[in-house]
């Protein structure tokens, strides 16, 4: 038998024994199953528990979302994923039985609403397991690594229904995605994408600067230095300032773009800030003066 059942072309009828299943999940607030999870309590209805997922799959009662995880269909009995359950929810099915995650980078920015562009990828800083070739309703998911505990913070959980018992996710909270844009640019689009995100997160959703500034530095001494230049861009001198004790060894610069967007050369350093200023200042100028 293979670990997860074939989706089916229509929905079939449901039984006396997988109706009580449902209806237990129902007022248990669950919308998904596993045959880890679950298999105490389908063995309540059944004598093959495997057999019964397996079963209700093959009618178009579960859809599949990844190996032995599973969403209840929709009453409507529609096949499409989306309408089951949203594909942050199937994520969190697919990548929390393995270890914690929390969305961020670009899939951060569209979240919070920083950015009105989208691509297929969903972007996820993970510990955990040895995942590998991760895939939720058909888009592909970059597993970021974070190992440091220090850098595992600023997540926040995200409840679909009032309450605390309903489907959730976690995902980065606003700050957190901002500082993730200054320690790894290449993953939040780039440096166009991640500054313009700044701008518009100054502009509209007014972050809170002093969580900022007491957090940077457990994300190392090359995001404190980005995040006090930028401060100092967008007009925030006199918070920058409090990052000049968090700097590290000035002397030995770090570059203010590290996905090298606009390549090598003999780039200006900011001896304030202790970084290679590799973005032209007419590009980022501009990014910066776009929402205005």
């Amino acid at each position: 038998m293979p670990k997860t059942a074939k989706p089916a072309s229509r929905l079939g009828s449901i039984s006396r024994a997988e109706r009580a299943f449902l209806a237990e999940k129902q007022r248990k607030r669950e919308q998904h199953v596993t045959l880890r999870n679950d298999r105490e309590l389908l063995s309540r209805y059944s004598a093959d528990p495997y057999g019964m997922v397996h079963r209700m799959a093959a009618k178009g009662i579960l859809l599949p979302l990844a190996s032995g995880t599973y969403v209840i269909a929709p009453p409507s009995g529609a096949q499409r994923l989306q309408q089951a359950t949203s594909v942050l929810l199937a994520l969190d099915a697919r990548l929390s039985p393995h270890g914690d995650y929390f969305i961020s980078y670009f899939t951060g920015l569209v979240e919070h609403r920083l950015t009105d562009l989208d691509e297929p990828s969903i972007y996820v800083a993970f510990r955990g397991g040895n995942l590998r070739n991760v895939e939720v309703a058909g888009r592909p998911v970059r597993l970021v690594r974070i190992s440091a505990e220090r850098k595992w913070f600023g997540i926040e959980k995200l409840y679909t229904r009032d309450g605390r018992r309903g489907p959730r996710y976690h995902r980065a909270t606003l700050e957190r995605v901002l500082l993730d844009t200054l320690d790894k640019p290449k993953l939040c689009g780039g440096p166009e994408i991640a500054i313009r995100a700044w701008e518009r997160a100054m502009r509209e959703r007014k972050p809170d600067l002093p969580w900022l500034l007491e957090h940077a530095p457990r994300m190392g001494y090359s995001v404190v230095r980005r995040l006090g230049f930028w401060l100092d861009q967008l007009g925030e001198e006199k918070r920058a300032g409090h990052l000049r004790q968090q700097l590290g060894n000035r002397s030995v610069p770090i570059l203010l773009d590290s996905s090298k967007r606009y390549g090598d050369g003999n780039w200006p350093v900011d001896r304030n800030w202790g970084v290679v200023v590799n973005i032209p200042r007419s590009a980022f100028a501009g990014w910066i003066a776009y929402g205005k």
